[in-house]
């Protein structure tokens, strides 16, 4: 037999050596989402196997993906009744159970708490209000003591505003 002819078969061999390999991971189209319990229905891209109760995750991170969009499960020790999903073409939330989570290096140091924020800003922006009312109380009666001083007054008080607080949080990004 010549080497070509060898060549051949041992690829013959191994191609129906794989076809008899259960398969450990599938591409499926999410069809619902159960997130309270966490998990997914699935619908295989290949074989249109149905995958029931596909795991959202296995500890510290839930994806949960956009339905109608592709996912990458995981069958595990090749029991297609025990699935989780890998990964997903589009998601709608991630949900991460950590200790401590670290983005860019925490450069930026760590997330601001929005409602103590605030409510120290509101605190801030009333503060701010009475100095100006009061500023402006003082400016009249040295304005009757002193013909034109208010004029000084106003204008060290005229940059000041209260500050929109609307919209300080990202409704997106939760902790």
């Amino acid at each position: 037999m010549s080497g070509d002819k060898v060549r051949e078969l041992v690829e013959a061999i191994g191609q129906k050596a794989k076809e008899h390999i259960k398969v450990n991971t599938a591409w499926v189209k999410c069809t619902e989402i159960d997130w309270e319990n966490k998990t997914m229905t699935g619908v295989g891209v290949s074989d249109n196997l149905e995958y029931f109760e596909v795991s959202l995750g296995l500890g510290a991170i839930t994806i949960k993906p956009v339905i109608n969009n592709l996912c990458l499960i995981g069958i595990i020790e090749n029991k297609e009744t025990e699935t989780f999903l890998i990964e997903a073409t589009e998601v709608d939330k991630y949900y991460l159970n950590a200790v401590e989570i670290v983005f860019n290096d925490g450069e930026n140091g760590g997330v601001v708490k929005v409602n103590p924020l605030k409510t120290e800003l509101e605190k801030l922006n009333s503060n701010m209000e009475i100095l100006i009312e009061a500023t402006k109380a003082i400016a009249t009666v040295a304005n009757a003591l002193t013909p034109g001083t208010s004029v000084a007054f106003e204008t060290a008080v005229g940059f000041m505003e209260s500050q929109d607080l609307s919209d300080l949080e990202n409704e997106e990004v939760k902790h």
